[in-house]
């Protein structure tokens, strides 16, 4: 499950979360995902908020899973062209990579949801391209 936090209630729950533990969560709403970049390939998400109650779970923990991945098939891949619902993951060989570049990305193809504010003018950024034979 994927769940967020507003910057405003950010520092309420900073001392309460602590990534590898496992937690109950009560009072939290349910939200449509974002439009792009979610973790997991869920329609839904949690919303933590001022009445969200946490409760570090310390028993039996060893049924939980630490870590969890839903390795992505060719198949997979090639559905989710031109579609960023989702970050994938995949098993694979870094075949070989590009020196890091900077290129300039237009106004048009920054996005809001990624840097958290439009922008009038160009934007520099680095990029490396990568190659990856997917062994699954």
């Amino acid at each position: 499950m994927h769940g967020t936090i507003p910057s405003e209630y950010s520092a309420d729950f900073e001392d309460q979360l602590m990534e590898g533990n496992v937690y109950k969560i009560n009072m939290f709403q349910v939200t449509k995902r974002k439009q792009s970049h979610n973790a997991v390939p869920l329609q839904k998400m949690l919303y933590l908020s001022s009445t969200t109650r946490i409760e570090q779970i310390n028993d039996n923990l060893d049924k939980y899973p630490q870590h969890y991945f839903q390795f992505a098939t060719m198949d997979d891949i090639i559905a989710r062209t031109d579609r960023e619902y989702f970050m994938t993951d995949v098993i694979g060989l870094l075949t070989s990579m590009t020196p890091i570049s900077s290129i300039q990305i237009s106004p048009k193809q920054v996005s809001a949801n990624i840097t958290g504010q439009s922008s009038a003018k160009n934007l520099t950024v680095h990029k490396r391209d990568i190659f990856i034979k997917l062994l699954r």
